[in-house]
């Protein structure tokens, strides 16, 4: 997706994409269920120490790799702010992501 491409492009080095929608795509290797990966349009971090991260959280993950997230990073942080990213981000990946077009593979 636009969004991840633009995050590898800021930090070549830093990331590696996997598309977790592709049927070669093995969930098995990393502890997932790939009916629940494909109902599911969250984004995925895998981090250095082999968590996962999903939704909210994996963004929070990349932008603290990120310098320039930083802004971010503590908006998200807000107590006031969390859950209403979290259930923003929730109804796009359910409802709106599905509909967006994919990515050539």
């Amino acid at each position: 997706n636009f969004e991840v491409q633009k995050y590898k492009r800021m930090a070549p080095s830093v990331f590696d994409i996997l598309d977790i929608s592709h049927p070669e795509f093995d969930s098995s290797q990393y502890g997932l269920i790939q009916a629940d990966v494909n109902k599911h349009m969250h984004m995925h971090v895998i981090t250095p120490d082999n968590q996962i991260k999903v939704g909210v959280d994996a963004f929070v993950h990349i932008w603290q790799r990120l310098d320039r997230f930083a802004f971010l990073r503590r908006i998200i942080g807000l107590s006031v702010v969390r859950p209403v990213a979290d259930l923003g981000y929730d109804f796009f990946a359910t409802y709106i992501r599905p509909i967006l077009p994919k990515n050539k593979r």
